[in-house]
């Protein structure tokens, strides 16, 4: 199977934090990541409540035509309707990291990660609905309210988005819905596996793990004392003895 060609750009100042090196060499069996990441300025004032910016005007600020099968468009700045996400014409997928970005440092998620989910969700979004991806304007039916893990969730709550960035999930029900709509069993089995790839740093996966189980932690920080206890006795002793 042909993979689906991403490219993704910067519209105006990102995050300092977010590692855009490592965007570009996301590895998949689905999509491939264009090498370069380019970055244009706003230089036009916002049109909506809030300081957000319209679609209208964010088609304005993105290359009009772009080789890629997918333009995925990272910003700062809020979106109509104050969503995260904003389907534009052409393919073009525009996401803010307002709002998304200090919810994702609370609980210790790389904001690359959120990105990864999108190209996943986009490139299965690409080839369900025959290589278009309907504007947000457009009726669509590959999210779901409910909060899942899934990559398809809608975080109508945007605080549930950590949710699925960490291990995110393609929940039963959407592999249904992607099945019925002609996407392999090998698709999405690959999209499953790697998936799993997409975790917080494992300091903070051992840190979370101490949280949740207290007592066991406790148990094995006594017992790892101890046994360095025996440890040093023995080595004393040995050297002591030589």
């Amino acid at each position: 199977m042909k993979k689906v060609k991403i490219q993704v750009c910067a519209l105006g100042t990102l995050p300092k934090d977010l590692n855009k090196i490592a965007l570009s060499k996301v590895k998949s069996e689905i999509f491939s990541i264009e090498p370069e990441i380019h970055t244009y300025e706003i230089r036009v004032e916002s049109d909506l409540y809030d300081w957000a910016y319209s679609d209208d005007i964010l088609a304005t600020l993105v290359p009009e035509n772009h080789e890629a099968d997918i333009l995925v468009v990272l910003t700062s700045v809020p979106l109509e309707l104050n969503y995260y996400t904003r389907r534009l014409h052409n393919n073009v997928i525009v996401f803010t990291f307002h709002e998304i970005g200090k919810y994702l440092k609370f609980d210790n998620i790389p904001l690359g990660n959120v990105v990864k989910r999108l190209f996943y969700s986009y490139a299965l979004a690409y080839l369900r609905k025959n290589q278009r991806i309907p504007t947000s304007y457009e009726l669509s039916n590959f999210t779901h309210d409910d909060t899942r893990g899934c990559i398809y969730d809608m975080n109508g709550v945007k605080e549930d988005i950590s949710t699925s960035c960490h291990k995110p999930i393609v929940c039963d029900e959407c592999c249904d819905r992607m099945k019925t709509e002609k996407i392999s069993l090998e698709i999405i089995k690959a999209v499953k596996s790697e998936l799993a790839n997409i975790t917080k740093n494992r300091y903070f996966v051992i840190a979370d793990w101490v949280k949740e189980n207290p007592i066991s932690s406790l148990f094995i920080s006594s017992v790892w004392a101890v046994s360095l206890g025996v440890l040093g006795s023995i080595i004393a002793g040995a050297l002591s003895g030589a």
